[in-house]
């Protein structure tokens, strides 16, 4: 049975940080749960938390995706809709993540989300390491900005996937999800800057600055970096 709802679609929303032209821009991406009250001209509480954090990690622009592109004022209703995901919203969250100097899982702890916060994840991540904003939560999955303080740490919510040798192209993926496997490490905080070295069992500890991940420039060539391989 169709559903009578008619979803308006918002795919992505951006703030400019700084004057035109922008000599040298750094983008951070923002992927929550799904659009709200937000427009390009207009703020509302998510927006302007997470703006406030982009500028606290240097960024010239903020990008904002969400794994459901209706737009709801309360999740519930994402879920009477036939499609709350938009039929162009894939496309639309890979060239962000591509086009991005860091990109924060930002969808908070939906029970009925998990399984396509399994999906994005997969796609942000094959342009480099997926941070978050402080710990988890009890579910395992990355906290919504607007409950968190100013002063919160990125931590690694995912690590980029890594090529096989001898086999360009074909990425293989890690543990990750929403609800972490018993398998997978789990995310580690953000350290100093430093090369990656590899630990025993193959993993790759993963560059960064206490507060700020690095840029392109900062990263090692050997290391996760965000940008297609």
């Amino acid at each position: 049975m169709r559903s009578t709802c008619d979803p308006e679609y918002r795919y992505v929303l951006s703030r400019l940080l700084v004057p035109l032209p922008v000599v040298r821009p750094r983008r951070v991406l923002f992927c929550a749960l799904n659009p709200s009250t937000a427009t390009e001209t207009r703020d509302d509480p998510t927006v302007r938390r997470m703006t406030g954090f982009a500028r606290r990690f240097d960024a010239t622009e903020m990008r904002l995706v969400n794994l459901f592109a209706a737009r709801a004022t309360r999740p519930d209703r994402l879920w009477k809709l036939d499609d709350p995901v938009g039929p162009l919203n894939d496309s639309h969250i890979e060239r962000e993540a591509e086009a991005a100097d860091i990109a924060i899982a930002a969808w908070g702890a939906t029970a009925k989300a998990r399984r396509r916060a399994g999906v994005v994840l997969e796609i942000m991540r094959r342009y480099g390491p997926v941070y978050r904003l402080g710990g988890t939560t009890k579910e395992g999955c990355p906290q919504h900005p607007l409950y968190l303080p100013a002063e919160v740490e990125l931590e690694v919510h995912a690590t980029g996937r890594a090529l096989t040798s001898g086999s360009p192209g074909h990425p293989v993926a890690e543990p990750s999800a929403c609800l972490r496997s018993q398998a997978s490490p789990g995310p580690r905080r953000v350290s100093k800057i430093r090369r990656p070295r590899r630990r025993s069992g193959g993993a790759t500890r993963i560059p960064g600055a206490k507060g700020r991940p690095p840029t392109r420039e900062e990263g090692s060539s050997d290391g996760p970096r965000r940008g297609r391989t």
